[in-house]
């Protein structure tokens, strides 16, 4: 136990010197070049927004995880009895590969429980850093958006006017994009805590007493499918940028063909989410 707190104070110390070396070395010499020239007020609403769409993003991704890490956690501790318990696929195949796993990973060593959660916590404020950086990199569409201004002329096709294309659609698809890796990220750890405690394929078992368990995952799932599903509905504003066609923007094959395949796709992804 004193050894993990110490590795945690080393490392403690070292963010904190890295801090410092950047404060000094980079951010200060940056004020005063853009302070002699009179545009310290540029730098200092750069600096401001990038750090707050950093840290607004960064709590959202690090509650997001930590809820989901959470749940998987009390699921996992619950006493599942792995006794006579059969597995349902359509594969026999798949069947026998899954009973087993099962039975080789009931002698599996596990961590300690204060490495194995330290461990699963210091992944998560990993994780949610990095999200917070990748937002923090596209920034400029975030405000953007919420400074847009109307072009007062729409688009033929979908009747948006054009500041929707330069302002909006730029910023939601990067929401989508970040939003679909956080449910990706989210849905492979929660998997490999259920992998690491031997109850992940219990999804697969006819016992009814895993609720909890298919619940969550599915649950995931469903959400995943609901973020990527609007990436197809923005697929269909895309459509306006084609070069399919002889010349560039939506043809005749995009409007009568695309827009209704992406149409009917979005639909589709939209029906497979819906509770059965």
């Amino acid at each position: 136990m004193q050894k993990l707190q110490r590795t945690i104070f080393s490392v403690l110390i070292l963010f904190l010197l890295l801090l410092a070396t950047y404060v000094v070395v980079i951010l200060y010499p940056e004020v005063l070049w853009f302070k002699s020239f009179g545009y310290d007020n540029i730098w200092w609403f750069t600096f401001k927004s990038k750090w707050f769409t950093f840290i607004t993003f960064f709590v959202t991704a690090f509650v997001f995880l930590f809820l989901n890490v959470t749940v998987a956690k009390r699921v996992s501790e619950k006493n599942y009895s792995t006794e006579n318990l059969t597995f349902n696929t359509p594969f026999a195949v798949l069947n026998q590969f899954f009973e087993q796993l099962l039975q080789q990973n009931k002698a599996q060593s596990q961590l300690p429980l204060r490495i194995y959660y330290f461990f699963l916590n210091a992944l998560i404020l990993f994780f949610a850093v990095v999200f917070g950086l990748l937002a923090k990199s596209w920034w400029q569409d975030i405000y953007a958006y919420i400074h847009q201004v109307a072009f007062q002329v729409t688009d033929p096709l979908f009747q948006q006017d054009l500041s929707f294309y330069f302002f909006s659609l730029p910023f939601f698809e990067g929401l989508q994009a970040w939003a679909m890796g956080l449910c990706i990220l989210t849905l492979g750890v929660v998997g490999w805590i259920y992998f690491s405690k031997n109850i992940l394929v219990l999804i697969f078992s006819t016992s009814p007493k895993i609720g909890h368990l298919k619940r969550h995952v599915f649950l995931l799932l469903s959400i995943g499918l609901f973020v990527y599903s609007l990436g197809i509905w923005f697929d269909v504003y895309q459509l306006l940028y084609s070069g399919r066609g002889i010349g560039f923007g939506a043809g005749y094959t995009d409007i009568h063909v695309f827009l209704y395949y992406l149409k009917g796709l979005f639909g589709l992804f939209l029906r497979s989410e819906e509770p059965t």
